[in-house]
């Protein structure tokens, strides 16, 4: 739950810090949707090709157990988190026009960048030991790495399509 409040937060600093500069820089917008097309692709590249790393299983635990202590620990970790802010300043202006955005808008925004994480987190709470399986396993991960990777690459491609399109 405090990851999903950190990921309402981020969004919809990035919607009005984006907004602001729309207002002012209307070119600013396209440069916006090309630095997002940079990042899927320099994640999905790196993605492919790191196929070496090692990944350790740790037994990761908080020192207090207790729901406010991972609420807390949660929250924490996403605000504290810069890169979240830059990925929603790059990515967000790849899917809407921020310059038209209502505060409806900005709300489900903000309530989907957070629901669909939170549910990704229960699921993988719920299928922990499968989940160590696959990571564990060298040719599993290999085989999500490229997938993920392709997928980044793919959206990336679809938002420089959109770019260019926009700007003819």
């Amino acid at each position: 739950a405090g990851v999903a409040i950190g990921d309402i937060i981020w969004p919809t600093l990035a919607i009005a810090g984006s907004a602001a500069l729309a207002a002012s820089y209307a070119d600013l917008l396209l440069y916006l949707k090309y630095f997002a097309v940079i990042i899927f692709l320099v994640l999905g590249i790196n993605l492919i090709s790191n196929q070496n790393s090692k990944i350790s299983l740790q037994n990761l635990k908080l020192s207090k157990s207790s729901e406010l202590a991972g609420f807390t620990a949660g929250l924490l970790v996403i605000i504290g988190n810069p890169k979240a802010a830059l990925f929603y300043l790059g990515i967000l202006p790849g899917f809407f026009n921020l310059s038209r955005l209502t505060i409806t808008d900005c709300i489900a925004i903000a309530l989907v960048s957070s629901l669909i994480p939170f549910l990704g987190n229960l699921a993988l709470a719920v299928m922990v030991e499968k989940s160590r399986e696959i990571i564990s396993s060298a040719a599993a991960m290999r085989k999500l790495n490229i997938l993920s990777g392709c997928l980044l690459i793919f959206v990336g491609l679809l938002i420089f399509i959109e770019a260019i399109k926009h700007h003819l």
